[in-house]
């Protein structure tokens, strides 16, 4: 036994009760690099695949599989067991067997006979070869394109995904040797999806960065209204009829979100994604203030570049709507420079300019 507690505790193994253990070194030290790299059976490190850890549509166990087998393919003469698996993952035969066969299902493994009566090998499938997971990065290439990045809409998003792998378009998008063909039809999808509408007409461009940077040409005439579910036996929801088709009286809170949602892509060229907080927000304003001034207010709150950061659920603040009722009270917004001559007279030390003609001389 070697003890240094400046530098390091190395305890050396040679013997053990009942057999040998040789070359087993546990050495505690402050240096991260010796921990890896030094310290007990399981030395060094495995190359985590992002695409693979960030799959949309691999469970989580089949990663936590994959990544398992990868730390394996890394060591020198490394063939585990099943038994050895299922102790390294705290799982019983079944749950391996589960996570096995959908890393089989998807591409991931192959599985080759290493001769009569020896155990099967499993092989690494390189990852371009991996139709998941170019499936999985055009999704992804989706989210990045209109900049999916807010709470509601990412859970959103989620329930989406679960209900695109039972879809027909995710098995036809699968089963196809040529799957960047399927780009439209993927964010046709989702697109029609994620904004609650469905599809009156197909293939129509759409004016937006995605049109712009990749001329992607997706559905833009909707209906509003819930897609229609892909599983018939179930009960459609109700449609609700454009806003444009219903007297200003009987708009209700959709009616006024998309309204803005419209009014905000013909300005920035851009879809704007309602959401449930924005929902809220308007129903909330809906119950304080009359229609016919909404539909204005939204109009002016748009178009004003006094309102930086234009939602719905700011549109809805008491503060825009303070602002807004005082606009159409006086004809002006308030000015910044006004608010900033007031707030610096108050500042200590200041002078205003006019000071000294303004005060009289002191007399002696």
């Amino acid at each position: 036994m070697y003890i240094n507690l400046n530098k390091s505790f190395l305890y050396r193994i040679n013997k053990l009760e009942g057999g040998t253990m040789e070359n087993f070194n546990v050495e505690f030290s402050s240096s991260e690099k010796q921990f890896i790299f030094k310290f007990g059976v399981n030395k060094g490190y495995t190359i985590s695949y992002n695409k693979v850890n960030r799959c949309l549509f691999l469970s989580s166990g089949a990663k936590q599989l994959y990544q398992n087998l990868c730390s394996h393919a890394m060591e020198e003469d490394s063939f585990p067991t099943q038994a050895m698996l299922r102790l390294e993952l705290g799982w019983s035969r079944q749950t391996l067997n589960l996570y096995l066969n959908e890393l089989k299902e998807y591409g991931f493994i192959v599985q080759k006979s290493n001769g009569k009566n020896k155990p099967a090998i499993y092989e690494l499938v390189e990852l371009h070869n991996i139709p998941l997971l170019i499936h999985s990065e055009l999704v992804y290439g989706f989210i990045k394109e209109y900049n999916i990045v807010q709470t509601d809409v990412l859970d959103k998003m989620y329930q989406i995904i679960n209900k695109y792998k039972k879809s027909a378009l995710f098995k036809e998008v699968q089963n196809s040797t040529d799957i960047l063909s399927f780009k439209d039809k993927i964010y046709s999808y989702f697109y029609a999806h994620l904004f609650d509408m469905e599809v009156k007409e197909e293939k129509i461009e759409l004016q937006s960065r995605a049109d712009i940077n990749n001329k992607v040409s997706i559905p833009l005439v909707w209906d509003l209204g819930m897609v229609e579910r892909e599983n018939e036996e179930r009960p459609k929801k109700r449609k609700v009829k454009h806003y444009n088709d219903v007297p200003l009286e009987e708009w209700n809170t959709n009616h006024f979100c998309y309204y803005f949602a419209d009014k905000y892509k013909e300005k920035f060229d851009v879809p704007y994604i309602v959401t449930n907080a924005d929902r809220g927000a308007m129903k909330r304003l809906l119950d304080e203030k009359p229609k016919e001034l909404i539909k204005q207010y939204i109009e002016i709150f748009l178009k004003e570049d006094y309102f930086e950061i234009k939602t719905i659920k700011g549109f809805a603040s008491s503060f825009v709507q303070s602002v807004l009722d005082r606009y159409i009270k006086f004809g002006r917004l308030p000015s910044y420079k006004n608010n900033e001559s007031k707030i610096q007279e108050k500042d200590e030390g200041y002078v205003p300019e006019d000071y000294f003609k303004r005060v009289p001389p002191p007399i002696f």
